[in-house]
């Protein structure tokens, strides 16, 4: 997907031999909403519940999204999974993104119930679940 604003994904499986970035979300980034004033309501980005990323996948970078948004701009990823045999930031260091991880880079929101077997390669941020916490983690 390009932008997200609002999105539920969800009963979803992810297979791709070399994915030229994120595995499910490509912007994830800062929305002020449709008045574009922060303060009346930034929209949630999206909830992604049930997903899972296929052994034998490799994403450029993170699996599901990569991420730089304002604190309201939250994510909630359920009940989703990231197959052994999955490898996350398959570059190994050619490709330097800011942060990475098996489901997020820079991550704001909540991740329940997931669970991630992949192999993540970077540089900076890196972590099996997520690579860094956003700006802000919500609620």
């Amino acid at each position: 997907f390009g932008l997200v604003r609002n999105a539920t994904i969800k009963d979803l499986k992810i297979y791709g031999e070399e994915i030229n970035g994120d595995g499910l979300i490509y912007a994830y980034t800062v929305d002020y909403g449709a008045d574009g004033d922060y303060a009346t309501g930034s929209p949630k980005a999206a909830a992604i519940e049930n997903v899972t990323i296929e052994s034998g996948t490799k994403t450029k970078r993170s699996g599901l999204l990569g991420g730089f948004a304002s604190g309201a701009n939250t994510v909630t990823i359920k009940n989703c999974k990231v197959e052994q045999g999955v490898i996350i930031g398959y570059r190994h260091g050619d490709y330097k993104p800011l942060s990475i991880g098996s489901f997020a880079g820079d991550f704001n929101g909540s991740i329940i119930n997931c669970v991630s077997y992949a192999d993540v390669y970077g540089e900076n941020k890196v972590g099996g679940i997520a690579g860094a916490k956003g700006q802000s983690m919500g609620q």
